[in-house]
């Protein structure tokens, strides 16, 4: 699957801490300060190297890490189930577009 996603924690009105610590300047789409807190970030698949820019969603914050890490949980069986459901109807339909 393409979800490109990490898990940071926002500690001020432009700094994060990123999952190997280091500290890391960001900045929303809409160019407003995040609440501090635990995010999980996510970036469309066609981006190559994730920054922590305006094509970052950050989704939060939450109370904890596992917290932020059922989301992605969450995503990732949303996507596989979508993608089943599709794969299925599209077989089903096959026989009947030949």
């Amino acid at each position: 699957m393409g979800l490109r996603h990490r898990i940071v924690r926002i500690v001020s009105t432009n700094t994060l801490v990123t999952p190997d610590l280091t500290e890391s300047l960001y900045t929303t789409g809409n160019h407003q300060p995040l609440k501090p807190g635990i995010y999980t970030v996510v970036w469309p698949s066609n981006i190559r190297k994730p920054i922590y820019n305006s094509d970052a969603k950050y989704i939060g914050p939450f109370k904890t890490v596992a917290h932020a890490r059922l989301l992605v949980r969450l995503c990732v069986a949303e996507y596989f189930l979508e993608k089943r459901f599709i794969t299925g109807a599209v077989q089903r339909l096959e026989p009947s577009l030949h």
